[in-house]
């Protein structure tokens, strides 16, 4: 369940990571995605999750104990209609290159998200580009 100042919670978060350095298990995608989890809901179960330190802990963790997709229907996210994104929405896909889980969070007119080139990055939200790239978006309860 999300707490009142959820959207000032994920505003913060973003402002500490933003420009910092990819790493994996601290700012990588899906670790920066539990975190604000964790922010928007205080339940820190979200961010407990994180157990990987390299691509392949990631892959390892990612293919045998949680894909994030599955991690939001067990935990009662409801998938909404791209066009619907509002701060605090979770965006999940797949990475091309590595084939991995992609993630990033909304906020506001931007999404939140990391690459291992770029780092953490914010960039702004284009509904039609993420209808486009068969991404999903996915609302906390």
């Amino acid at each position: 369940m999300k707490l009142k100042d959820y959207q000032s919670r994920v505003a913060d978060l973003v402002e500490h990571y933003k420009g910092m350095a990819f790493e994996w298990g601290h700012t990588d995608c899906v670790a920066l995605t539990l975190k604000a989890m964790t922010a928007m809901t205080g339940d820190e179960a979200h961010e407990k999750l994180i157990s990987w330190h390299s691509k392949l802990e990631a892959a390892a963790v990612f293919h045998k104990d949680i894909n994030p997709v599955e991690y939001l229907n067990q935990i009662g996210a409801e998938k909404i209609n791209v066009y619907q994104g509002a701060t605090g929405d979770i965006l999940t896909g797949v990475e091309t290159k590595l084939k991995l889980p992609a993630t990033g969070v909304i906020v506001g007119v931007h999404v939140m998200s990391s690459s291992i080139e770029h780092g953490v990055y914010i960039s702004p939200l284009d509904f039609q580009v993420i209808e486009e790239s068969e991404r999903e978006v996915w609302r906390l309860i």
